[in-house]
C-alpha cells in the first residue's frame, strides 16, 4: 500500500500550495504505516521570475524538500475522498492511494494538536536540503521574519481573505514592527515587488528581502526564532514545518494552526 497525491501544479500553483499536500501526505504514510509515493514536484509556477527553466525549478523544490521519492510504479491507483471509501478498509492493499488535497488539509486541521504529527513535522523541517552559504541570520539577534503576500502576475486566487499588501496596510505593519522591536531584534521582510514599496519600513535593524529566492526566504522564515505569516501557503508551510518561539497569524486564514500562536488583527491582536 503506497499513499500518494497530486504533485503537478498544472502551470498555476506554487511552492507553498504543492508543497502542503505532500507535508500532510507523507505524515499520513508514517501514522499509518504505508509506503510515501511521491515521483517530484511537476509544473510548478513563479520559476518565472527567476533565470531558470521550470523543469529545474520543480526538481530544485523536490530537492530542497527531501521527502523520498519513488521510483515510478505500475501499481493500480485508487483516488481516495472521505466520501466515497473508509480510509481503514483500504490498508493493506496491493495499490497506490491517491488521496485528494482536500482530505488532506481536513486531516491536518483536525489532527494539528496531534503530538505524533507535530513530531513528523518536526523531521521534515529538520531534513530539508539547504547551501548553508546561503544562510545570513545572525545568530546573536532574535530574527523576525515577516512574510508580506503582494499580488503578482502568477497569482491564481484573489481571495479577499489573503488580505494582500496595499497602502491602506502600512500602518498595520508599522505597528507591528513597533511592537515586536527590542534591542536584539533583526527584523527580515520577505515579500514582491520593489524594495521601496517597504521604505516606510526601513530602520536600523529591517532587513529586506524583496524577490529573494523563495528556497532562500522560506528556509529563513520556517528557521526564524519569530515568524509573523500572511495567508499564504508559503507562510503556512513554514509554520508547519518552524519551531518558532512565537509565532503570530491572522484570524482570517483557511486552516488551524499548531497550538501557542498568536491570532492577530489589522487593530491589535489576541492570544490563542
Amino acid at each position: 500500500m503506497y499513499f500518494t497525491t497530486n504533485s503537478d501544479g498544472n502551470n498555476t500553483e506554487g511552492i507553498g500550495a504543492m508543497a502542503q499536500y505532500q507535508i500532510i501526505c507523507y505524515i499520513l504514510s508514517k501514522l499509518y504505516n504505508t509506503k510515501y509515493y511521491f515521483t517530484g514536484f511537476k509544473n510548478l509556477t513563479h520559476y518565472q521570475y527567476f533565470n531558470t527553466t521550470q523543469k529545474q525549478w520543480s526538481k530544485d523544490i523536490t530537492k530542497f524538500f527531501n521527502l523520498p521519492v519513488s521510483k515510478k510504479s505500475k501499481l493500480p491507483v485508487v483516488n481516495f475522498s472521505e466520501t466515497n471509501y473508509d480510509l481503514n478498509s483500504l490498508l493493506n492493499q496491493n495499490i497506490i492511494l491517491n488521496i485528494e488535497p482536500n482530505y488532506l488539509l481536513q486531516f491536518i486541521d483536525d489532527y494539528i494538536d496531534n503530538l505524533s504529527v507535530q513530531s513528523i513535522l518536526k523531521e521534515i523541517g529538520n531534513n530539508i536540503k539547504f547551501n548553508n552559504k546561503l544562510y545570513y541570520f545572525n545568530k546573536e539577534k532574535q530574527n523576525i521574519a515577516i512574510h508580506i503576500r503582494k499580488y503578482t502576475q502568477t497569482d491564481c486566487d484573489p481571495h479577499p481573505n489573503r488580505e494582500l499588501f496595499d497602502e491602506s496596510k502600512k500602518d498595520y505593519y508599522i505597528n507591528l514592527v513597533n511592537l515586536l522591536n527590542s534591542n536584539d531584534s533583526i527584523f527580515h521582510i520577505y515579500s514582491q515587488g520593489n524594495d521601496k514599496d517597504f521604505n516606510f519600513l526601513k530602520r536600523d535593524n529591517v532587513v529586506l528581502h524583496i524577490e529573494e529566492h523563495p528556497l532562500t526566504s522560506l528556509y529563513h522564515m520556517i528557521n526564524a526564532d519569530m515568524l509573523v505569516t500572511a495567508n499564504s501557503s508559503l507562510s503556512y508551510v513554514a509554520h508547519l514545518l518552524g519551531n518558532h518561539k512565537q509565532c503570530f497569524v491572522r484570524d482570517t486564514f483557511f486552516h488551524r494552526w499548531k497550538p501557542n500562536l498568536i491570532y492577530i488583527k489589522t487593530n491589535g491582536y489576541k492570544s490563542s
